[in-house]
């Protein structure tokens, strides 16, 4: 029903063939829109910046922004809507049959899986410099995805709410300030307990798990892109203070800010 398309659609700005993997670059201009179509492999992608809405129909939409993650199967018919910032992406994809093709075969596409943010952000290092090292680190980085997935065999089963988009905007939006259930549940016309218990259905996690992961990836995009300091930082992502911040992005990615902050940078054009 839908012809198979390359990678992206965008602008391939780099390209590596690995054993077993690809490597790409790709940016994509402000507020392009892709029509439906599907990939010929399983992939991971890092937006590095600006961001995209990838739509794989009522069943599940996904927004990316900038430092998350996106895990997909080969086959998934898909749209894409990009932000008025464009994009540019980091995709890693598995090109033969292996534990990790399998792994993200067998997974719904599902955004998340923060604690592999620095793993990829090294492998794009290594991919820009031609480096040695970026087919271990590109090993890797795929059977770590592999282990956290879990299987989804029945995510197509699922229908999705129209109106748990708007749900998950306001989650986005309001990521740095306190909400209430009862009010979001109120907005869209539902009782919150249905609301809590479709949303972590189809996200895989509650609304406040959410809302901590989008404070995470706005504090992620301040220290790659920014100069300011760790404890302004978190103060303006919503974070009691510095060791707040610290705490909670350690145990979500396995780094701290300043590390986080290293990592990006060494990159050069992920700070762009």
């Amino acid at each position: 029903m839908y012809g198979i398309a390359p990678v992206t659609h965008g602008v391939t700005d780099q390209t590596a063939e690995l054993r077993g993997i690809r490597l790409t670059e790709t940016s994509h201009s402000p507020n392009a829109r892709i029509a439906r179509h599907r990939h010929a492999y399983p992939a991971v992608t890092l937006v590095l910046s600006g961001g995209f809405l990838e739509d794989f129909g009522a069943r599940h939409m996904h927004e990316c922004g900038a430092m998350s993650v996106l895990v997909k199967p080969a086959d998934a018919p898909h749209s894409n809507r990009y932000s008025r910032l464009g994009a540019r992406s980091f995709i890693v994809e598995c090109t033969s049959e292996s534990p990790a093709f399998d792994a993200l075969e067998q997974a719904a596409p599902q955004p998340g899986l923060a604690r592999i943010v620095v793993p990829l952000l090294e492998l794009y290092s290594a991919f820009l410099a031609a480096a040695p090292e970026r087919q271990v680190l590109a090993e890797e980085a795929a059977f770590e995805i592999a282990r956290r997935l879990r299987s989804h065999h029945q995510w197509k089963t699922l229908e999705r709410p129209v109106w748990l988009s708007r749900i998950a905007d306001a989650a986005i939006e309001g990521c740095t300030h306190p909400l209430s259930l009862t009010t979001l549940a109120a907005d869209v016309g539902v009782h919150p307990v249905y609301l809590a218990r479709v949303f972590r259905r189809h996200y895989a996690q509650s609304i406040g798990s959410f809302m901590l992961q989008s404070r995470l990836r706005l504090a992620m995009r301040h220290l790659a892109t920014t100069a300011e300091p760790i404890a302004r930082i978190a103060l303006e992502c919503g974070f009691a203070d510095q060791a707040h911040l610290t705490r909670l992005l350690h145990r979500e990615t396995g780094a701290t800010p300043a590390r986080f902050r290293r990592v990006a940078r060494a990159t050069g054009r992920a700070t762009a």
